[in-house]
């Protein structure tokens, strides 16, 4: 690449950047927030129903006291 080992974007656009982003999430609504005392995160399961099943009987079935929440690829891979 032309620019490799080149700064192209300085500290301060960076930052920046971030902060637009950010904001610009928040104001688009499609990150939701939630209060939890506790959440099992799971991710990337890729069709993995056995696998999901083995994070049930080790965490415990999905219920109010005991909220999932699932990130990532949830097909597309496995037997099953």
């Amino acid at each position: 690449r032309d620019h490799a080992g080149e700064v192209i974007l300085s500290i301060d656009d960076a930052l920046r950047l971030v902060h637009d982003v950010a904001e610009l999430l928040r104001a688009e609504e499609t990150l939701q927030q939630v209060q939890l005392q506790q959440v099992v995160v799971v991710g990337d399961l890729h069709g993995q129903f056995f696998d999901l099943l083995r994070i049930f009987d080790r965490t415990g079935k999905v219920s109010e006291s005991n909220p999932y929440l699932f990130n990532g690829d949830f097909v597309d891979r496995g037997a099953f």
